[in-house]
């Protein structure tokens, strides 16, 4: 909006007024998206869900709108705990649209039913200890480019090393 007037004058003197003049742009965003699972301070372990490739962390994806305005795809990122945000690894992308789907490239996946479900977060094969940062983000194309919007980061610890005994037992 260019060139809005707001005149102000006063209930007792109508001669007492003021004028503002400004214009209103708003910034293009992305739509929401969030990690439905796991909670933050998560820890992957011995305990946890585990296939042939290894233990594994559950991730779920959810609170997002296919149906945003230049909706293009979700992605699941993650990076060690130690790394800047320079560091985020693509772990996998998701799309709602087939013609997308069938020009990205990477680890990519189709959006079924509103929901991202039963991902598998392995974390790095080495060091095999190590805190790890989740996210999700969503991108929106605007223009020749993307908006995006990051989920709340979930951090959490992969510790699948089983205990070891250090030295001989002794009673």
């Amino acid at each position: 909006f260019e060139d809005l007037v707001i005149e102000l004058i006063s209930n007792c003197n109508v001669y007492t007024r003021s004028k503002a003049q400004f214009s209103v742009h708003y910034l293009p965003v992305s739509c929401n998206v969030s990690l439905t699972s796991p909670q933050d301070n998560w820890v992957m372990n011995t305990l946890s869900p585990q296939d042939s490739v290894g233990y594994y962390l559950p991730v779920s994806i959810s609170d997002f709108d296919v149906n945003y305005r230049g909706f293009d795809h979700i992605e699941l990122q993650y990076k060690l705990s130690t790394q800047s945000n320079d560091g985020w690894v693509n772990l996998c992308s998701y799309y709602a649209d087939s013609a997308l789907y069938a020009a990205a490239s990477g680890n990519k996946e189709m959006i079924q039913g509103g929901r991202i479900e039963n991902i598998r977060f392995y974390g790095e094969r080495a060091p095999m200890e190590q805190r790890y940062d989740l996210r999700a983000v969503s991108f929106c194309r605007h223009g020749s480019g993307f908006i995006s919007k990051a989920s709340p980061i979930k951090s959490g610890i992969k510790d699948t090393r089983c205990p070891r005994v250090f030295g001989e037992t002794e009673p």
